[in-house]
């Protein structure tokens, strides 16, 4: 989900990532960029199955 941010901007969601059989490790990257002094961040929820 990529989300161009506004001013106390609060987004949810659901992305669904298909993993090909025999997959031995994913790895999930999270990034946020800030521009104001006063910028916060946050992530929760997250689920992982088969």
């Amino acid at each position: 989900m990529l989300v161009d941010g506004f001013s106390g901007l609060m987004v949810s969601g659901t992305e669904i990532i298909n993993i090909p059989n025999g997959t031995t490790g994913v790895i999930l990257v999270l990034g946020v960029k800030q521009e104001g002094s006063g910028d916060r961040e946050g992530f929760d929820n997250f689920r992982v199955y088969e």
